[in-house]
């Protein structure tokens, strides 16, 4: 919960954070559902999402458009064959993680 506490006080700007677990905390969680926005797919080629406070917009956009330019990248790609021998695709969205 302090990780929850500081994003939504303004402590923290953003995060990535276990996708499952902050889906669950971003849109059904009583406490937390209105002060913090998850991104519905996944961050990388692993089961993270990026997480920003639900009134910073412009961030959460921003903090988008840099994580697909880094998907874009070559960089990226010679990342993920060095350490998965190609380019991994999560098959789940977070809304899976709710079932």
């Amino acid at each position: 919960p302090e990780i929850y506490r500081k994003l939504a006080e303004g402590e923290v700007d953003a995060g990535v954070i276990d996708l499952g677990i902050i889906w669950w905390v971003a849109t059904d969680s009583e406490r937390w559902s209105k002060k913090i926005h998850a991104f519905p797919k996944p961050v990388g080629p692993y089961i993270y999402s990026a997480v920003t406070r639900s009134e910073d917009s412009d961030l959460s956009t921003a903090l988008d458009a840099a994580i697909g330019r880094m998907k874009k990248s070559e960089k990226y790609a010679a990342v993920l064959k060095q350490w998965h021998g190609g380019k991994f695709e999560w098959s789940l969205a977070a809304s899976d993680f709710l079932k």
